[in-house]
């Protein structure tokens, strides 16, 4: 148990290090070849700091754990929206945008309601994977197209002096160091849940999913 409990520990911080080396890297490299900064948040960082339950989710679907799967996404969610939005409300209350209320959050009730929706049937199958990927990338897409129309870019901001290398090796560590704990988190958090005879699911649903969530944006 002792080494499992380590693995998971483990696990948690090369998740946690890979995913801010990963998204400092990618963002770097970004505003080297002039993206502009509100593009980077949207894509690069909006997606990099899932980039844990990506990796847990995808390797516990391999070794053949989807319950961890299903139960990571869904403990994340609300782990996302309850535990860290709702203690960054208690430490600074956040200032709601009127275009956020517009436009991102009918997209949140929308994704959030179609799980439970392609879920009906006791799987979620092929079909319902290609349906939420192209969810994804509308939602990418709109928010590239919302980027441009309210912000106008600032790339003589830029230093001329950034290099992309240094960045670039960050990107492949941060990513070798996220799937080396996906790994060792997916190991760790199976053994667990098998020897105190609870359900992967049960597992997923909180212990992969708080374990996965609360993280520091490399980005201010």
């Amino acid at each position: 148990m002792l080494i499992d409990v380590g693995l998971l520990l483990l696990g948690g911080i090369m998740l946690y290090f890979g995913a801010e080396w990963l998204v400092r890297g990618a963002a770097g490299l970004a505003n080297a070849f002039g993206v502009r900064p509100l593009l980077i948040g949207l894509t690069v960082v909006s997606y990099g700091t899932s980039a844990p339950e990506l990796a847990v989710s995808l390797l516990a679907a391999y070794r053949g754990s989807t319950d961890i799967t299903l139960g990571n996404v869904v403990g994340s969610n609300v782990a996302n929206m309850g535990l860290i939005l709702g203690l960054t409300a208690l430490v600074a209350p956040p200032a709601v945008d009127g275009s956020l209320i517009r436009r991102e959050l009918p997209v949140l009730i929308l994704a959030t309601v179609a799980l439970p929706v392609l879920l009906l049937d006791g799987m979620l199958g092929r079909i319902d994977a290609g349906l939420m990927l192209l969810g994804a990338i509308a939602f990418s897409y709109g928010c590239i197209r919302w980027s441009r129309e309210s912000e106008e870019s600032d790339v003589d901001e830029i230093p001329e002096t950034t290099k992309k290398l240094p960045l670039a090796a960050l990107v492949t560590l941060g990513l070798a160091v996220l799937i080396g704990g996906g790994e060792a988190f997916v190991r760790g958090a199976v053994s667990i849940a098998r020897q105190l005879g609870v359900s992967e699911r049960t597992v997923g649903l909180t212990v992969v999913a708080l374990g996965t969530s609360p993280r520091l944006s490399c980005i201010s």
